[in-house]
């Protein structure tokens, strides 16, 4: 079999592979299509460029055993996103070699299919960091779902003792809300604001209560001040607020009797 013909048998293997794996070339070619399309920067004729450039780098590397865009692909399904850098990094690096045992007419051109690899490279990248942070925001929902010292917090609403004692269905109510704008509303951040609570309560740390309250708090004021619906109507906002408020004051008086 002659060189030509052993080269594209290996390429026939893994277009089958490819095929009976449902993998894509490029990975998330939909995407990373409208991504380029969106690149104002790039002229209409760079950009098709791009795409034929990062084809012809894929023809060019065919590695066995190692195919670049299934691996890729198992890696950023997976959220194993150390494993996804390390593969554009092992790409581009195998793009570099070619580049530096070619003549300088082939090398021009693989130059170009590594530019256009570089250019797919950011996109997967910015992906990349678009999924860790809807994966910190998924988290951080979850953890939402409990409220520090809720129980006591509960009894202290509506125990006889507090002056402003509250009804034991708006006691369940103020803490529906609160949970309900931390998943909304802050978690959007990617972190659980509230679960900070625990950490400054054992060092006594009422500046960074306060602070964190105060900004709470602001962000909704802001949103009802501006009737901003995005994430919740003004109703549950306005309720959010005003059982933040109480949740906050009982969190204080916590600190102060330690």
């Amino acid at each position: 079999m002659s060189k030509e013909s052993n080269v594209l048998a290996k390429l026939l293997d893994r277009e089958v592979e490819r095929y009976e794996e449902g993998v894509e070339v490029p990975f998330m070619k939909d995407e990373y299509y409208e991504w380029l399309e969106a690149r104002k920067e790039l002229s209409e004729g760079s950009k098709v460029n791009y795409k034929i450039w990062l084809n012809n780098a894929d023809d060019m590397i065919c590695v066995d055993g190692n195919d670049f865009y299934a691996l890729l692909k198992n890696a950023f399904e997976g959220c194993e996103y150390d494993r996804c850098e390390e593969c554009l990094e092992w790409y581009d690096d195998l793009l570099t070699r070619e580049i530096e045992r070619e003549d300088d007419k082939r090398s021009k051109a693989i130059r170009d299919w590594r530019s256009a690899f570089h250019k797919y490279a950011d996109f997967m990248r910015e992906c990349m960091a678009e999924a860790k942070r809807n994966e910190r925001i998924r988290k951080s929902r979850e953890s939402a779902s409990s409220l520090f010292l809720e129980n006591r917090f509960f009894g202290w609403m509506i125990s006889p003792d507090n002056a402003r004692r509250i009804a034991v269905d708006s006691a369940e109510s103020y803490v529906s809300y609160i949970k309900s704008a931390n998943k909304k509303l802050f978690c959007k951040t990617g972190y659980d604001i509230l679960a900070m609570i625990p950490g400054f309560i054992k060092t006594k740390n009422v500046v960074k209560i306060n602070e964190m309250f105060d900004a709470m708090d602001g962000k909704l004021t802001e949103r009802i001040n501006e009737m901003n619906e995005t994430e919740m109507p003004l109703g549950p906002l306005n309720n959010s607020r005003t059982a933040l408020r109480r949740y906050a004051e009982f969190i204080k008086s916590i600190v102060e009797q330690i």
